[in-house]
């Protein structure tokens, strides 16, 4: 089987570009070394908020696999040929 790819379209192309100029303007565009807050002066602030966000995704995704996602082990029906 052969996979066929569709060539992107003069619109996509546009907006491929200009989306990656915008993207490489950014930084220049925004002030990046203000100091917005006091965690901006913590260090190490970013690595420990990123590591909670992570935990806190963990923590969340879990809870929702167990609530939503897994069923009781006998969901199927009872199995009466099991000895």
């Amino acid at each position: 089987m052969k996979l066929k790819l569709r060539q992107p379209s003069p619109r996509g192309w546009a907006l491929a570009i200009i989306s990656g100029l915008v993207a490489l303007s950014l930084p220049y565009l925004l002030d990046a070394h203000a100091h917005h807050g006091f965690w901006d002066r913590v260090p190490g602030w970013w690595a420990w908020y990123g590591g909670l966000g992570c935990a806190v995704i963990v923590v969340v995704s879990k809870a929702l696999g167990k609530a939503l996602l897994q069923k009781p082990e006998d969901f199927y029906g009872k199995d009466d040929d099991a000895s």
